[in-house]
C-alpha cells in the first residue's frame, strides 16, 4: 500500500524536456494547479523516471491540461540571495494529457469541457413528464 500518492490536474508551465542522468533519461516540467477563488496557483516540479510516464509527458506542451499521479516530494535549495528555499515536486508514476489548454481543470476528459449534455447522453430534460417512472 502506497501512503504518499497524490493526483493533480493542472496546466504545464513550460514544455517538457528530457535530461540524461548517470543511470537513465528523465523527463522534467512544471505544473500549475489552480486553487480557484482568486488564489494563486500552486506550482509543482514534475519528474518522470519511468518510460511510459516520460513518453506521455513528452506528448504535451506548455499550457496543456494534464493529470499526474505520483509521490509528493519536497525540494530544498539555496537561492541566489543565499536564502534557503523550499519547493514541492511530484515524482510522476502516471501522466494523462487532456485536450489542449482549453480543457477544464476539474474532471477533464479527452474532449474540452461543455456545459450542455451531448444529444442522446441520457440526461433528462427538466421539462419531461417523469410521472410514469416506476420508482
Amino acid at each position: 500500500m502506497k501512503i504518499n500518492t497524490v493526483i493533480f490536474t493542472g496546466h504545464l508551465g513550460k514544455d517538457p524536456f528530457e535530461q540524461d542522468t548517470a543511470k537513465r533519461t528523465i523527463t522534467k516540467c512544471t505544473l500549475a494547479v489552480n486553487q480557484g477563488s482568486g488564489k494563486d496557483s500552486i506550482w509543482f516540479d514534475l519528474v518522470c523516471w519511468g518510460r511510459f510516464a516520460s513518453e506521455d509527458l513528452m506528448k504535451a506542451s506548455k499550457g496543456d491540461c494534464v493529470t499526474v499521479s505520483g509521490r509528493l516530494v519536497q525540494d530544498k535549495w539555496t537561492g541566489r540571495d543565499g536564502k534557503e528555499r523550499l519547493g514541492l515536486g511530484i515524482s510522476c508514476e502516471t501522466v494523462e494529457v487532456h485536450a489542449g489548454p482549453d480543457a477544464h481543470d476539474i474532471g477533464a476528459t479527452e474532449r474540452p469541457y461543455s456545459k450542455a449534455p451531448s444529444p442522446g447522453s441520457g440526461t433528462a430534460d427538466p421539462e419531461d413528464d417523469l410521472s410514469d417512472i416506476p420508482f
